[in-house]
């Protein structure tokens, strides 16, 4: 059996086009698995050595990386909400506000837990006051809290 391709490139550009892309830096995604926090050990040790700083929509606490690496954790338990889709929506919020200040944040192993005012709350609630917990707590720049802001009025 032949190997279909395209009738303008020769093996050989196919060649040069998979390694070109073999050699291109993997992007991490942001909530990607290794990204994440993901055993009962890391969270103890966030718990155990880290910092918490509690808010009016979420807690946030910080701990020197493991690893070397940014990680996050949302934990969201029944404890905050017997529904499902309550549970849901405060993880997709704290989700998109922790991507909005990604390029700020320094390496860190950080955890996410919302609070009960949270159910009301907006993303435009929830982006100032975890700029002002992982600023004071020294994991995000002053000047990417600044810029997370403003790309979040642009999207408005």
């Amino acid at each position: 059996m032949t190997r279909h391709r395209r009738n303008d490139q020769t093996q050989g550009e196919t060649r040069a086009d998979d390694d070109a892309v073999a050699r291109q830096p993997r992007k991490l995604k942001p909530f990607a698995r290794d990204a994440r926090l993901r055993t009962r050990r890391q969270l103890d040790y966030v718990k155990a050595r880290g910092t918490r700083r509690p808010g009016r929509y979420c807690v946030v606490a910080v701990a020197e990386p493991g690893d070397g690496q940014r990680r996050v954790a949302i934990i969201t338990s029944r404890r905050y909400s017997p529904r499902a889709v309550t549970r849901n929506r405060a993880r997709r919020l704290l989700r998109e506000a922790y991507r909005l200040l990604l390029p700020g944040l320094k390496p860190a192993w950080i955890v996410l837990i919302p609070r009960q005012a949270m159910q009301t709350a907006k993303l435009n609630d929830l982006l100032p006051e975890m700029q002002r917990a992982l600023t004071g707590l020294g994991v995000l720049g002053q000047t990417a809290a600044g810029s997370a802001g403003a790309a979040e009025e642009a999207r408005s």
